[in-house]
């Protein structure tokens, strides 16, 4: 091994010279720099460093075409990525290589790779969608370079015109974003566009007076486990409500003529729904431990309601109070479960359409509307087994 600082191009070229090509070497420059001498003719520089007790390797190019001067240059700078405490020098280049990826690339690569599992409609909307909204803002930006204010600037014009679209639009750029960093395109990190920390900044949309606090993802397995170590129904009431993604007022008024056990269904009429107009029910599937919750209650039953205090329905107040004052949750809503699971569901790449069916959301463009006629019942049972194995703490 040649002392660091000694490996000059004169001595590189008489070891060449000089090898045995029946066999492969290393030669050491100082500092982790390495030039590696193969057993025929080929000639690298490699960089090796040790990162928490483990040691590991990153190639620097091909000698000659790579000189000494550059290689050290190289060096230095990888040196410098594991000192400041940053990801290994082969995560830094992954990045630095995708800086060129636009967001219009990242977006059509995410059409493209879960465009199947949406409707017709869907396929056809959201890339003509994004054309007209997204692109002309930040469609030919770096998708690394995509942040909380530029995400706002491609939101405002229809946050509060079209505020059902927009926040659909919200949603895929946040899952275009999330795919992003699962491809190294992007530093890990708090995504710009979920709702959480997008809506705030924005201000109130028509249809959606009053946007309720939500407990984050990070949170929620600790939480449903001591909700679930809560005796009374309120308690039941209020993981009822979580598990089934429903509307507070919904949860509270369920009867048990609206359950059918033999399809593990809930079906909510119309009339009782936010959204009363149209003549379908909401229907929802219900998982594994929605169904205990009704077994644990059904061996107390009084009356048609499934929910209540002995003589009339649990109200609203019960349930916020009991996240207040049991759970600890100042400043949560029971509402904002919903969003939880819309920021949940956005994470794990479910698709818009079903998240939108399990939430009962309105529908405002008449061209998807004329194309989602079927209430994907069996689609949405994965996804609310997946949600409820996800407030367990499971992926």
């Amino acid at each position: 091994m040649i002392r660091e600082g000694r490996l000059k191009p004169v001595v590189i070229t008489r070891l060449l010279k000089a090898r045995d090509r029946s066999r492969a070497r290393m030669i050491c420059d100082g500092r982790g720099l390495y030039l590696r001498i193969g057993p025929g003719d080929a000639c690298s520089w490699s960089f090796r460093w040790m990162l928490n007790g483990k040691a590991d390797e990153i190639g620097l190019g091909p000698f000659p075409e790579v000189g000494l001067t550059e290689a050290r240059a190289e060096r230095d700078k990888h040196r410098s990525t594991v000192k400041s405490g940053k990801k290994d020098p082969r995560a830094e280049r992954r990045l630095a290589e995708a800086k060129g990826t636009t967001f219009r690339r990242a977006a059509e690569r995410f059409f493209a790779a879960h465009g199947a599992s949406w409707n017709v409609a869907d396929r056809k909307h959201w890339p003509s969608a994004f054309a007209t909204y997204v692109y002309p803002v930040i469609g030919d930006l770096p998708v690394s370079a995509i942040d909380k204010a530029l995400v706002i600037k491609t939101l405002e014009p229809t946050w509060k015109e079209t505020p059902v679209e927009a926040d659909r639009i919200r949603r895929l750029i946040a899952q275009v974003l999330d795919a992003a960093e699962d491809h190294d395109e992007r530093p890990e990190g708090k995504n710009p566009a979920r709702k959480s920390v997008i809506v705030g900044a924005l201000g109130k949309q028509p249809h959606d007076v009053k946007h309720h606090e939500a407990l984050p993802l990070a949170e929620l397995p600790a939480f449903m486990a001591s909700l679930r170590s809560e005796q009374g129904t309120v308690a039941r009431l209020l993981e009822w409500a979580i598990l089934t993604c429903a509307r507070t007022s919904e949860a509270r008024l369920a009867s048990w003529t609206e359950i059918d056990l033999a399809k593990k269904l809930w079906t909510i009429p119309r009339k009782r729904m936010k959204r009363k107009k149209g003549n379908k029910p909401h229907q929802i599937p219900l998982c594994s431990r929605a169904l205990e919750i009704l077994s644990e209650i059904d061996g107390v039953r009084e009356g048609s309601l499934i929910f209540h205090n002995g003589t009339k329905a649990m109200s609203e107040g019960a349930m916020l109070q009991f996240l207040r004052r049991r759970m600890d949750c100042e400043q949560v809503t029971v509402h904002g479960f919903r969003s939880t699971f819309d920021d949940w569901a956005i994470k794990n790449k479910f698709p818009p359409h079903l998240v939108d069916k399990a939430l009962d959301h309105a529908i405002r463009d008449k061209t998807v509307k004329a194309y989602r006629r079927d209430d994907l019942v069996e689609e949405r049972r994965e996804l609310m087994r997946a949600w409820a194995k996800a407030c367990e703490g499971g992926t």
